[in-house]
């Protein structure tokens, strides 16, 4: 088992032990009002609601009465299978290690309060969760054959992977919306942002062969453990304008996150040892700390332009579309390149108290390309929603008015499937002198999302 077998490993794994900081959903992971959960987030031309605060803070200056929306509960599964993410080519054959994972998550991800300055004017305070994900893979196997560089010998060989991923981003912050005139609109809000994320990842193999001279031994272990943190801001305005009884356009205009502080903690570790007859015995060590640094006003999320439309059939009874374009952008190591997304959605009024609603959309990812470093993906996603809303009045009459306080409560699911691709790795510990070129596996993952919403207007 010649030294240099082990070295391989760790340098063809090194990168497990570079902390490194990665969004792992694209840019609407979740939905932050009834309608949008409803519609597949296609409301920046009708919302009118509290929702608006993020969707299209125009949309405060429609509304005529107090409102507190406690809209989301979001527990869901994320299923992500990951073939053939590590190869080894041993002397007796190539082994496969996969990375599945199926993470039951739970995020509270928003709270909205409105309040009426004037008919025409209102504020509002958002709360919200922009990125929640979960994630635990791993995998062990344990094969004989002979071993590395004596044929002649039996060798047992047993290698470890696993990952650790635990990321969540906040935005909070007051919006405005204002009615200048009648059916035109216009409204901004600014947010501060906090995100997080911890991250561990482990490859360990082990190879044991007893010879004729005695026996051999062969350890090498590669891990990285890193904790991320920043805090950041984003502002965004809007417009809403009816040109035509039914008819409502919208435009959100949100500005790039700029990063304006971050720490980061951790290590990584690299470590390698071979025992053998008839050689002096030899071990490596290596630790390095996180290598996250970032300047203020960084860009981590690009300038995105939002299109929508919307056409009115009757009271809370629409269709609308809407074109999401997000500017590409390029600093400190972030690359992202122009994407262009699309949501459409139909909302309808089944009884007073009663509606229904479902959406198409895609969330594309923003990536220029797909990383180079072992796990790094670029998925698409693509999906649907449906949902059903109750409104119950509050009243202490026996026939409510319009004035009284009204309960929603809303119902919904998205399910979401994502298509793309993950950066692999090989090692090679037959050919040690080769290098091995990188490659990237196809995915597919699912996830799906109930939604539990409710709001009190007054």
């Amino acid at each position: 088992m010649p030294r240099q077998t082990a070295c391989v490993v760790v340098a063809a794994l090194g990168l497990l032990a570079s902390p490194r900081s990665a969004r792992a959903d694209n840019t609407e992971p979740f939905f932050y009002s009834d309608d949008a959960a409803m519609t597949g987030g296609t409301v920046v031309a009708p919302t009118r609601d509290a929702g608006a605060i993020w969707y299209n803070p125009a949309g405060l200056g429609g509304i005529r009465r107090g409102q507190i929306d406690l809209s989301g509960s979001a527990f869901g599964i994320r299923i992500r299978r990951v073939p053939d993410a590590l190869g080894t080519n041993l002397p007796g054959g190539r082994q496969s290690v996969t990375l599945d994972s199926a993470d039951i998550f739970s995020a509270p991800h928003a709270i909205g309060l409105v309040r009426n300055v004037s008919d025409s004017v209102a504020l509002g305070f958002g709360f919200y969760v922009t990125a929640r994900d979960v994630r635990t893979s791993q995998n062990q196997l344990e094969v004989s054959g002979p071993s590395i560089g004596n044929a002649a010998e039996t060798a047992r060989y047993r290698q470890r992977l696993d990952l650790a991923i635990d990321e969540t981003r906040y935005h909070f912050g007051p919006a405005i919306g204002w009615e200048i005139a009648e059916g035109f609109r216009i409204g901004a809000a600014l947010f501060g942002t906090y995100g997080k994320k911890n991250g561990f990842s482990q490859y360990v193999i082990d190879a044991e062969a007893d010879g004729d001279a005695g026996p051999s031994r062969l350890d090498a272990l590669v891990q990285g453990r890193v904790a991320f943190s920043y805090f950041g801001t984003q502002a965004q305005v809007g417009a809403q304008w009816e040109p035509a009884p039914g008819w409502d356009l919208g435009l959100l205009v949100r500005s790039p996150e700029f990063l304006l502080t971050a720490s980061s903690e951790g290590a990584g570790i690299t470590s390698s040892a071979v025992v053998a007859p008839g050689r002096t015995p030899t071990a490596t060590f290596a630790l390095q700390g996180p290598d996250i640094s970032y300047p203020a006003f960084t860009i981590i999320a690009p300038l995105r332009s939002i299109l929508g439309v919307a056409y009115h059939f009757g009271p809370r009874t629409w269709v609308s579309a809407e074109v999401d374009v997000q500017a590409p952008f390029s600093n400190e190591g972030i690359e992202q390149t122009t994407v262009i997304n699309g949501r459409t959605g139909v909302r309808f009024r089944i009884s007073d108290k009663l509606g229904a609603g479902f959406g198409l959309f895609s969330d594309r990812a923003t990536q220029a390309r797909l990383g180079d470093e072992f796990t790094d993906e670029r998925v698409d996603a693509y999906g649907a929603t449906a949902g059903i809303e109750l409104r119950t009045p509050l009243s202490l009459t026996e026939h409510a008015e319009p004035e009284a306080l009204v309960l929603s409560t809303t119902l919904a699911i998205k399910y979401a499937i994502g298509i793309g691709s993950v950066r692999a790795a090989d090692i090679d510990l037959v050919d040690t002198t080769t290098p091995v070129p990188p490659r990237s596996v196809d995915v597919i993952y699912h996830t799906i999302l109930p939604y539990i919403g409710s709001g009190i207007l007054f």
